[in-house]
């Protein structure tokens, strides 16, 4: 009986302690539990954290993309503006290029006018040197009384003869004038033409330059606000897509710069050369004339002196 009853308390005890230390385990158990859980909190806040900070800055990121975007499409409306203006410059230009050709024309048709008019004036001095040299051959007479009435013929000659070199003279420099103006107004209006349209065209370049040095600024100041912000590792396929975009957007700008400065080029390079062309047909007809005036005057003058010779020794 009693080695029932020991045998009984030690069972008794060894479930107690047995059942103490299950209860001690599940208390560790327990405890190691809740530390993973509160663990897991704090990783699930951190977690959490991050995603709002990164939420943050794609909702900046994409922010500042419409931005640039709205940016650059008033930076192309502005440029194809501009571009407009350029050719209304151009325009402009090509009408004031034309109204200088017709003026340039009215000049020429008065010089052959005043040209006509100066050879009109020469063929009625030809005839009055003609009449004065008749009369005199009538009025010439070998005996001593008609000596007197010869000299004053003689001197009415020399002095029409005077008068008509000072007339040619006078005439020849009023041409000289007259074409050196007409050239002069010429050249001055074909020079402020150029100089209007490379002043034009630098301009235009100049600013859609420093347009282009603002872009590239602020694009570099939207790098570097991405740089303070302090992400480790930012979303590559993002920063791709916006560095796809810009390289885009700044392509675009540059051919339609490019563009508008070839189409410059080509407007200013007509001109110019149209304004050259002009310029040496206008040179070659005004030497042709006035060499043909020379001759002419040349030739009065040495049939004037040849009849006078004549006189004088009759």
């Amino acid at each position: 009986m009693a080695p029932n009853l020991r045998e009984g308390n030690e069972n008794a005890v060894r479930e107690a302690e047995d059942q103490e230390q299950i209860r001690l385990l599940l208390d560790d158990h327990i405890r190691a539990v809740t530390a993973l859980i509160r663990r897991l909190n704090r990783d699930i806040q951190g977690v959490q954290q991050q995603m709002r900070a990164q939420d943050e800055v794609t909702h900046g990121t994409q922010t500042s993309v419409r931005r640039m975007e709205l940016q650059q499409l008033a930076v192309l409306s502005d440029l194809r503006a501009r571009v407009g203006r350029c050719d209304d410059s151009i325009a402009r230009l090509a009408a004031d290029f034309r109204g200088t050709n017709e003026r340039i024309y009215r000049l020429i048709r008065q010089h052959h006018g005043s040209q006509t008019s100066m050879e009109a004036k020469l063929r009625d001095l030809e005839t009055q040197v003609s009449l004065v040299c008749s009369k005199a051959a009538r009025g010439s007479t070998p005996d001593q009384t008609s000596i007197p009435s010869g000299n004053i013929e003689d001197t009415r000659f020399k002095a029409l003869s005077e008068e008509l070199k000072a007339q040619i003279t006078s005439a020849q420099s009023c041409l000289k004038t007259e074409r050196d103006s007409v050239l002069r107004g010429a050249l001055d209006k074909i020079e402020s033409l150029v100089q209007s349209m490379r002043n034009r065209s630098s301009g235009n370049e100049k600013a859609m330059l420093e347009r282009y040095g603002l872009l590239s600024d602020k694009l570099d100041r939207l790098e570097e606000t991405q740089k303070k912000r302090g992400l480790p590792h930012p979303d590559r396929s993002l920063e791709e897509m916006i560095d796809s975009r810009v390289s885009q957007l700044q392509k675009k700008l540059w051919e339609e710069m490019q563009a508008m400065r070839a189409e410059t080029n080509n407007g200013f390079t007509f001109v110019h050369d149209s304004l050259g062309s002009l310029r040496q047909v206008l040179e070659a007809r005004m030497k042709l004339e006035r060499d043909q005036l020379l001759r002419q005057i040349r030739l009065k003058e040495e049939k004037g002196t040849g009849e006078e010779e004549k006189d004088s020794q009759g």
